[in-house]
């Protein structure tokens, strides 16, 4: 997967969960009365970081989470480990925070390969 494509799933995924609004602490995907939903599914309107990056990538969800990670591993492990690892649920600050972090990443990366 290229690096312009995961740019715009990562950026696809922020704009979803840009409005606190559309945040699901609990599930991948949920319903407007939060109830839990397949993320593809017509009623899902609150996702969390997975459930967001599933639905901007669609088909490619898979890959691009691996894609993403293996970018944050490298330059911020640190930060991957306390969102991904934590036994608490992530908040929806530390949702953005992640997705921010991974674009900022993948765009050093892009310019460092030139």
């Amino acid at each position: 997967m290229e690096v312009r494509e995961l740019l715009v799933i990562l950026n696809s995924a922020r704009d979803l969960l840009g409005d606190g609004s559309r945040w699901s602490p609990v599930h991948i995907a949920e319903d407007g009365d939060g109830r839990w939903v397949p993320v593809g599914d017509d009623s899902a309107t609150r996702f969390n970081l997975v459930g967001a990056v599933i639905r901007a990538a669609g088909y490619r969800a898979r890959e691009a989470m691996k894609a993403v990670e293996s970018v944050l591993r490298t330059c911020s492990s640190e930060m991957f480990a306390r969102t991904l690892t934590s036994a608490r649920p992530m908040t929806h600050t530390e949702a953005v925070e992640w997705l921010e972090t991974a674009a900022a990443a993948l765009t050093a990366t892009a310019a460092i390969r030139g």
